[in-house]
């Protein structure tokens, strides 16, 4: 778990995600937005990880991305209402891997 603060660039989420072949590896991100003024933001973020690292699951949520309608909207691949949904979500992701 890498926690980056508000505002943190796109660029910043790829460093610390690093390159395909990094250990150990990495399979997804969570991307969190604690104002739907900041979604557009969100999205672009969401955006660059994706063009960068295609096959990685990206979780966008928070206060700011109050539906998963608005999550699907903006490029992520999952979306839960709250940490304990966010959980059991990548929890199902891992079995499935």
């Amino acid at each position: 778990v890498i926690y980056l603060c508000a505002d943190t660039p796109p660029q910043a989420f790829l460093d610390a995600i690093g390159p395909p072949c990094a250990e150990p590896a990495v399979v997804g991100v969570v991307v969190s937005s604690s104002n739907t003024a900041n979604l557009d933001r969100a999205a672009a973020t969401v955006a660059v990880i994706h063009e960068a690292r295609p096959n990685l699951t990206v979780a966008l949520g928070g206060l700011g991305v109050p539906t998963e309608a608005d999550a699907l909207a903006s490029g992520a691949d999952i979306w839960a209402a709250d940490v304990e949904g966010l959980l059991a979500r990548l929890d199902e992701l891992a079995a499935e891997a």
